[in-house]
């Protein structure tokens, strides 16, 4: 019976730690826009994201990247740049952009994408912002852009329900 308890005790211990290894998303959208599979969607890649005067090169690139990586599963026709015929244009902000040393600091890594989706006509349709952040609990090596893939798949999922 010790070694019953002593085991679930080390249990315990493990789940709890693995429990702070979770990152945490949040999405808000304003609006609940449906659009067709077969949709034209332009992506346009975003200024680079800064926090406390310190700008992050190629994070507006990573996330017009992520972005495609997750429309594209829903809707085939999804290209980055605004340029040539589109059926819709989806202007993604960096509001937040945090990379943080979590592994020694404790402070998560944290994002805040603004994400506003226009028809043809230039019509905002569909708008959110998507939150996320890091554990506080890391073996170190952790960016950002790894935030968003889930947030992203997230988005692109609800606008093909």
């Amino acid at each position: 019976m010790k070694t019953l308890a002593k085991n679930m005790g080390g249990l315990v211990l493990a789940l709890v730690s693995l429990g702070g290894c979770a990152s945490s998303r949040e999405i808000t959208a304003s609006a609940s826009a449906k659009i067709p599979s077969n949709a034209k969607i332009g992506i346009r890649v975003p200024a680079d994201g800064s926090y406390e005067g310190e700008t992050y090169p190629g994070s507006g690139n990573a996330v017009a990247f992520e972005l495609k990586a997750a429309l594209i599963r829903h809707f085939p026709q999804t290209e980055i740049g605004e340029s040539g015929t589109r059926d819709y244009i989806l202007r993604p902000t960096i509001l937040r952009w945090e990379d943080r040393a979590t592994e020694w600091s404790g402070r998560p890594d944290r994002i805040s994408i603004s994400m506003q989706l226009y028809n043809r006509r230039g019509t905002v349709i569909d708008a959110a912002v998507i939150d996320a952040k890091s554990s506080y609990w890391t073996l170190g090596g952790d960016k950002p852009q790894g935030l968003l893939r889930r947030s992203f798949a997230d988005y692109a999922k609800g606008l093909n329900r």
